[in-house]
């Protein structure tokens, strides 16, 4: 059984890599979500588990209220949590860090954002740029 926690290792969190990630990085869109990604120089001994960093947007112009953002995120959170080991089953992985965008003027059930991360991680492990 896959590992279905969301740890601190696999949070991006840096401002560098954050800034590089908009300034270079490419793109991968199904609506409601934008996944900017960014792939990196592997490290060497770098374990498994923080290949991936991952990090979570939501627009404070679309949404006003913090309690809505909020929520959101956290839906987009479990959507990855749960599949993020589409990512992992592939034999030859890369460094990656990724940013998901909430792109869409209103919320969203959470069936939708699901759906979305889904075809997003799918598509992103099966890139080869």
């Amino acid at each position: 059984m896959p590992d279905l926690r969301f740890k601190k290792s696999e949070r991006l969190k840096s401002r560098k890599r954050i800034g590089q990630l908009f300034e270079k990085g490419k793109s991968l869109s199904c609506f409601p979500l934008l996944l900017k990604y960014n792939y990196l120089e592997p490290t060497p001994g770098l374990a498994a588990s923080t290949l991936l960093k991952v990090g979570f947007t939501v627009s404070r112009r679309s949404f006003k209220r913090a309690v809505d953002r909020n929520r959101i995120k956290r839906q987009m959170r479990e959507a990855f949590r749960l599949h993020k080991h589409l990512f992992y089953e592939k034999e030859e992985v890369r460094q990656i860090d990724a940013m998901f965008i909430y792109t869409a003027r209103k919320a969203t059930d959470y069936r939708t954002i699901e759906k979305a991360s889904l075809e997003l991680l799918t598509r992103l492990s099966s890139r080869a740029d």
